[in-house]
C-alpha cells in the first residue's frame, strides 16, 4: 500500500507511518491516529488504510443481556479490555476534529468490522474504488495511515 500511495497517488515517503507487526500496538496506534488528524486543514487528503483483524465487543447489562455492541480492531496488544480495545465509539471521537474540506478515506480489510462507516460518521472506502486514490488533492497535498497524510501547501 505505501508504494502503491508513493508510485501511483504522489504521496511522498515522508508523509506515509507504517505499523506493522510487532509495532502495532495500541499506544502506538493511538499515537499515529493523532498525528494523522492533528492540524487538518480544508484541501488536505487524509487515508487511514487498517489491514487485520476485527470484532464485536458486547456490552452487557448486570443480568448478562447485551445492551450495546461495539466493533473494535485488534492491535498486537488486544485483549479484550478497555485500555486496549481501539472501538467504533473511539474512532468517532477521533474523527469528529477532522474539519469539513478534508478527504477522508477510511480503508479496513478486516472482519467483522461490517458497521464501521456508519458508527465512525465517516464513509468506508472498499474495493468498490478499484484501487485507485485521487492524484492530488485540490492544493496538490494529503496525507495517507498505514498512516499517512498529505497536507495542503
Amino acid at each position: 500500500m505505501a508504494e502503491f500511495l508513493v508510485k501511483s497517488c504522489g504521496f511522498l515517503d515522508s508523509e506515509i507511518r507504517l505499523l506493522v507487526d510487532d509495532r502495532a500496538t495500541t499506544d502506538a496506534i493511538r499515537e499515529r491516529l493523532a498525528w494523522l488528524v492533528n492540524g487538518l486543514r480544508p484541501g488536505d487528503r487524509v487515508l487511514f488504510h487498517y489491514s487485520g483483524h476485527g470484532t464485536i465487543i458486547p456490552l452487557r447489562a448486570p443480568n448478562g443481556a447485551i445492551t450495546e455492541e461495539h466493533d473494535a480492531i485488534y492491535p498486537i496488544d488486544f485483549d479484550f479490555t478497555p485500555e486496549h480495545a481501539l472501538t467504533d465509539a473511539y474512532f468517532r471521537e477521533i474523527f469528529a476534529g477532522v474539519p469539513s474540506g478534508v478527504e477522508f478515506n477510511w480503508v479496513s480489510g478486516s472482519c467483522p468490522l461490517r458497521r464501521y462507516g456508519k458508527r465512525v460518521g465517516r464513509p468506508v472506502v472498499c474495493s468498490g474504488s478499484r484501487g485507485r486514490l485521487p492524484s492530488r488533492g485540490p492544493h496538490g497535498s494529503g496525507r495517507a495511515e498505514l498512516l499517512s497524510r498529505r497536507m495542503a501547501q
